[in-house]
């Protein structure tokens, strides 16, 4: 059995507008997360993959990641996050780069951000290619 090499990108620091493009539960060596994988918008192939634990609140990071796949807009007090409901939405990843002990360097999201709106922003829907998104009971 052959089996190619697996090559990591590191993208420069900066702002990156991106499409959720799917979300997986794993458990593993930090207990149960959600695996969520982004398209780069304007990237190519490129794609970035975020872990976050399962908490759901506005200050966890799975919240930040919500409130702007939502657009910036808050949710009401008793919604019970679909991860349907962030499939296919676009935000904007603020990335910074770390360095391991080993001197290699990767991608750490800092901020998710909502899309901008006004004159010459990115439009607040997928890509023509993706699915639209599930809306939200508050959408």
């Amino acid at each position: 059995m052959r089996i190619p090499q697996t090559v990591y990108e590191t993208f420069e620091p900066g702002v990156y507008p991106a499409t959720v493009a799917s979300i997986e539960p794993v458990s593993g060596q930090f207990g149960d997360q959600l695996k969520i994988k982004f398209d780069l918008d304007g990237a190519g192939d490129h794609t970035l993959t975020v872990w976050t634990s399962l908490a759901f609140s506005a200050k966890s990071k799975l919240g930040q990641l919500a409130k702007a796949a939502f657009g910036g807009r808050d949710w009401p007090a008793d919604y019970v996050l679909d991860t349907d409901h962030l499939m296919g939405r676009r935000l904007r990843l603020l990335l910074s780069t770390e360095e391991r002990p080993d001197g290699s360097t990767y991608n750490k999201v800092s901020q998710f951000l909502a899309m901008q709106a006004g004159p010459g922003a990115a439009p607040a829907q997928p890509r023509p290619a993706a699915p639209a998104p599930k809306p939200a009971p508050f959408d």
